[in-house]
């Protein structure tokens, strides 16, 4: 009996040392769900919402899109400013261009430019083309 009240305390002792470490066990476990739920919603404010993702993708769109029509405009612009520069070269090559500045073109009788002397004969009819109009004329003789 001596050694069944020597075991009691030790039981009661250990069943209490039990309740404490229990205790602390639950207490500690609370401490990390509540840690790791914190961490949880930093991590998910961090993380961007579908909607947002959306409207940042958006963006990026209208920003590219703005991009690709301000360039195909200076391209544009680029290419009428050539156009503009053949169109110039063009017209300083121009049989009319000449004849503003006083040159005639000698017109055959089929309507093909006379570029040679050797291609007229005293007597041949020709047209003289004036910038303002035109006029008939004979080849008299050779120079």
């Amino acid at each position: 009996s001596a050694a069944a009240e020597t075991c009691v305390p030790v039981k009661t002792e250990l069943m209490t040392q039990i309740s404490l470490l229990r205790k602390q066990l639950s207490a500690k476990m609370t401490q990390m769900l509540t840690t790791l739920q914190h961490e949880l919603r930093l991590v998910i404010k961090g993380c961007p919402t579908p909607r947002a993702l959306l409207e940042r993708q958006q963006l990026l769109l209208s920003d590219l899109e703005d991009r690709l029509c301000q360039h195909a405009q200076q391209r544009l612009v680029l290419a009428k400013h050539d156009f503009e520069k053949s169109l110039l070269k063009l017209e300083l090559l121009s049989p009319q261009n000449n004849l503003k500045r006083g040159y005639v073109i000698l017109k055959n009788t089929r309507g093909q430019p006379v570029t040679r002397k050797a291609n007229t004969q005293p007597g041949d009819t020709v047209k003289l083309v004036f910038y303002d109009g035109e006029t008939p004329a004979t080849i008299n003789q050779h120079l």
